[in-house]
């Protein structure tokens, strides 16, 4: 059966939460001091349109950071990385762009960029035959702005 990404109806829906439960709760429990109330407040649970308060770049540097990591080792239930980007795009304010196409292609290129810092753990979920992680190799936006120009890992 196909996983549809758009109708999780919180974040921690986004997750395989019975195989990185204690990992991920220290990851968001890390991320309610960056959040806006109502979410700084709520249960996982209910966490669905999550607005950080970025006041300076390591806040946001941080929160894709972590958002990779839980990437590399296979968390997300969504394989295809631009499904998922869209979907932190319209549900995060990680780009402040107000294009949704240019804010997906944003999210994704940091993606991108961070996806060296695990290496290791993208080994391991590669040679995991039980975890199938894609990304898009190869997509250029429709209007290039963020366009790969060859930064991007065959590998990954």
């Amino acid at each position: 059966m196909k996983y549809n990404i758009e109708r999780e109806q919180s974040f921690l829906g986004l997750f395989y939460t019975q195989k990185c439960w204690t990992d991920l709760k220290k990851m968001l429990e890390g991320w309610r001091k960056y959040l806006a109330e109502p979410n700084r407040s709520k249960p996982f649970k209910e966490w669905d349109n999550l607005v950080f308060y970025i006041e300076d770049q390591t806040i946001r540097y941080n929160v894709y950071k972590d958002l990779v990591r839980a990437y590399a080792c296979g968390w997300f239930k969504e394989r295809y990385l631009k499904r998922l980007c869209r979907y932190l795009a319209k549900h995060t304010n990680l780009d402040d762009n107000e294009d949704l196409e240019i804010r997906t292609n944003n999210i994704r290129h940091e993606f991108y960029n961070k996806m060296h810092l695990y290496e290791k753990e993208r080994e391991i979920t590669k040679k995991d035959e039980t975890i199938v992680i894609t990304t898009q190799q190869g997509y250029l936006s429709t209007n290039g702005i963020a366009a790969t120009s060859g930064r991007v890992d065959p590998n990954w």
